[in-house]
């Protein structure tokens, strides 16, 4: 099974375009929206989860694209969170968080701009 295309922004926090910039992918669709509140649709325990994941979250990764995935993982995390999930569903939301770099593995290819950062001149700044 081929391993599944990293997201664009975090390709682009870690630096992978600075070592190989041909690779940058140019065509991809730009959302215009932050991922904003959560649904109305999603309980209490959730809506918690979702506020969380999004603070927790490096800037700009997650947009209004990506609300339909954060709604699942905070589904399966409500259902982990209260003991109702099985093995495999905590696997499933594991490997999306990962995918949204909030991983430990996920998380070390991602480098956060900011003043400590004697780097930050190579990065771009994502709003």
């Amino acid at each position: 099974m081929a391993r599944p295309r990293k997201p664009t922004k975090i390709l682009d926090l870690s630096g992978a375009y600075r070592k190989n910039p041909q690779r940058e992918r140019h065509n991809e669709p730009q959302p215009a929206e932050e991922i904003g509140a959560p649904p109305a649709t999603l309980g209490e325990i959730e809506c918690g989860i979702w506020s969380e994941i999004v603070g927790n979250c490096a800037p700009g990764v997650l947009t209004c694209q990506d609300r339909n995935s954060l709604e699942l993982v905070c589904i399966g995390l409500g259902e982990i969170r209260r003991g109702e999930a099985s093995a495999s569903d905590r696997d499933r939301v594991f490997r999306q968080l990962g995918k949204f770099g909030m991983t430990p593995s996920e998380r070390s290819n991602v480098c956060v701009v900011g003043k400590n950062n004697p780097n930050a001149k190579k990065f771009k700044m994502l709003n």
